[in-house]
């Protein structure tokens, strides 16, 4: 580069990085600008190796690990620093390692780590927290940041407490410095205005007796007050009792705004950007000039005809109304407060609710009671203008209530609840219709709700209708039994004449008002059963039907309760009858003789046979099944002694 323009970094803000140094120049001609360079680990600002003719203007350089340096080449040298704040930083403020002319002009270095400057840096017109160099218009500032003792500190608006990165507070830091500070009006515009007309904030240079030193001028800013509506009421800066001033930044200004009659504040406001909603607020004036607006908004009328009214209204009335004001601002929306004698009218049950409608629903009533309504009319967008309000008393009916209590049956054995007031009682007016829960325990089932021993549910949850009397209902649990046990017959070699099965009733826990039968057999690969869920009191079942070299398997299960549902697990046994015994043979060589009045029969013995049954019908071709059994006999004869009839027929079959 052969002119400053041609390397140049301006209005820059370079923070926060990793390691190393922000910016650094090997270079000849260059320019860094209005630029800020805090929280680096290295140095701020650093010219090696053969750096020339650079120059650092109107810089703010704060909380890095050094400041403004320029390194010991030979060929490194006519570098300026000027009109610039170096403060803060953990390592040298301002470090030159070289013997060749470098200058610092107008600047402010205070509150580093140990700076070195030899004799060759040209030092003018600046401000240093030790003892300054030889030159021409330094001064010696306090390390404290302070107007108290001699020397003075800079009185900077908000300084870091510490130096270097990481600083607490650095990145709301302020190196502004305020109307008293001894760096104010005491720089040489000779050595800035050349350069720039304007500090790091774009203000203007030497508004005193002399430029300032660092890199900000000290400035007033004007603050300027209006209203609107101008009707709406007035603004006033409590600092000078005055509607514009011109005041230094960070000074603590206080405005406050009053409306005119019927009209409310309602909110500060800068280019039509809320600002503040307080009617006198204090702040901080900014680096800038500030115009703030106080908003007003006009009072609606008060609404009229409150809802409900009167000394019997019911108590189950939900809405409260009113009628919009018939003339004035409309309002944008309403607030509802809702008092009873209760407390004497004190604490609001409805506390400011607000609503958009002419009406509230929502209410919950308690009977007899006086209730103090008041409904105001707001109108602004944020509902600061409010109208006198609209005040009403109104009297709930006196109604009877009816106690409802639930317990449970037996104790532990599961939780119950009136879901409508969270509580196991309550008193509620007759026709209410309450919503009743059963939740049983551990190991327990849900049977019913009984009401003086009448059933009134079986389901565990149901909507109870309160009577016009007091209400005990009982919630009754119970829990499963044990299974039975000893199931018989079993094994092999069951009899076929065996018709009843047996077992013994659990031996504790809960006793079974009844069992549940099952009988299956292999014939179908116990698919389905044979005796299906048969329900006995006792421990057995008779009737039972076997067949021959058949397995048969049962289930026995215990069970509980007069609605017969709580079952145990089951138990489970097989069982395989005997053999089945040969058919026995038809009798051969049947002979009828008459006797005389009484028929003879005769038969040759059968194979597999014990005994014989002698039928006889006057029908010979009729169904067998309509037979008359006359006999069962062991002997190969039998006589007919009782025959009346002139013509009978007979057959012989035989048992075994």
């Amino acid at each position: 580069a052969t002119d400053y323009t041609q390397l140049y970094v301006k209005n820059c803000y370079i923070h926060t990085n990793r390691a190393g140094g922000a910016i650094a120049y090997d270079s000849k001609y260059q320019q860094i600008e209005n630029t800020v360079v805090a929280n680096n680990p290295g140095y701020g600002v650093y010219g090696y190796g053969n750096a020339q003719n650079g120059r650092t203007v109107n810089c703010l350089i704060y909380n890095n690990g050094g400041g403004w340096v320029q390194t010991s080449n030979t060929g490194n040298g006519n570098n300026w620093l000027i009109n610039s704040t170096v403060t803060k930083n953990s390592g040298p403020g301002v470090l030159v390692q070289n013997s060749n002319t470098n200058y610092i002009r107008n600047s402010v270095v205070w509150g580093n780590g140990t700076s070195t400057l030899p004799a060759t840096v040209q030092v003018n017109n600046s401000a240093f927290s030790y003892t300054p160099p030889v030159g021409t218009g330094n001064i010696q500032l306090s390390l404290t940041n302070s107007d108290l003792g001699t020397p003075k500190g800079p009185l900077f608006l908000n300084p870091t407490v510490t130096a270097g990165i990481g600083a607490a507070g650095w990145e709301d830091a302020s190196w502004r410095v305020e109307g008293t500070s001894p760096c104010v009006d005491v720089g040489n515009n000779t050595y800035i205005l050349p350069i720039t007309t304007t500090d790091i904030n774009g203000d203007l240079r030497n508004q005193g007796a002399a430029v300032d030193m660092g890199a900000y001028e000290f400035t007033l800013y004007q603050l300027s007050l209006s209203v609107t509506p101008a009707e709406g009421g007035v603004a006033i800066i409590e600092n000078n009792s005055a509607t514009s001033g011109m005041f230094a930044p960070g000074a603590l200004i206080t405005v406050r705004a009053t409306p005119s009659s019927g009209y409310s504040f309602w909110k500060w406001t800068i280019d039509g950007i809320t600002a503040n909603k307080i009617s006198e607020f204090s702040f901080n004036m900014p680096a800038e000039n500030l115009a703030l607006v106080a908003n007003f908004s006009e009072n609606p009328d008060s609404p009229t005809a409150g809802l409900p009214s009167g000394n019997s209204v019911p108590v189950a009335t939900t809405q409260m109304s009113w009628t919009a004001p018939a003339s004035g601002v409309v309002p944008t929306n309403y607030k509802i407060y809702l008092y009873s004698d209760a407390d004497g009218y004190t604490e609001p049950i409805i506390d400011g609710i607000e609503t958009a409608t002419t009406f509230y629903n929502g209410l919950y009533l308690a009977m007899n009671t006086t209730y103090l309504a008041k409904v105001y009319a707001e109108y602004d967008p944020d509902y600061k203008g409010f109208s006198e309000p609209l005040e009403w008393y109104f009297k709930t009916e006196n109604i009877i209530l009816y106690t409802v209590n639930l317990s449970v049956d037996p104790s532990g054995g599961g939780i119950v609840l009136i879901q409508n007031n969270g509580a196991i009682t309550g008193n509620f007016e007759a026709g209410t219709q309450l919503n009743i829960t059963a939740t049983p325990e551990t190991e327990y089932i849900f049977w019913k709700w009984t009401l003086e021993g009448v059933t009134v549910s079986t389901e565990p949850n149901f909507t109870y209708t309160v009577p016009a009397s007091a209400a005990n209902l009982i919630a009754h649990f119970y829990q499963d039994p044990d299974a039975p046990t000893n199931g018989t017959p079993s094994g092999t070699g069951v009899l076929l004449i065996t018709d009843t099965i047996n077992w013994t009733a659990p031996a504790s826990g809960t006793v079974p008002t009844n069992y549940i039968v099952y009988l299956y057999s292999d014939a179908d690969m116990y698919a389905t059963p044979i005796i299906n869920g048969a329900v006995v009191t006792s421990t057995e079942y008779t009737g039972l039907d076997l067949s021959g070299s058949t397995t048969y398997k049962v289930q026995v299960y215990s069970n509980y309760d007069p609605d017969a549902i709580g079952m145990s697990a089951a138990l489970t046994w097989f069982f395989t009858t005997e053999e089945a015994p040969e058919p026995p043979a038809t009798p051969l060589n049947l002979t009828v003789t008459d006797l005389g009045g009484q028929i003879k029969l005769d038969w040759s013995a059968a194979e597999f046979t014990t005994s014989y049954k002698i039928y006889s019908s006057t029908d010979p071709y009729a169904d067998f099944a309509i037979w008359v059994l006359e006999a069962e006999v062991t002997e190969l004869t039998w006589t007919d002694t009782a025959s009346t009839v002139t013509k009978k027929f007979y057959k012989v079959t035989g048992v075994n």
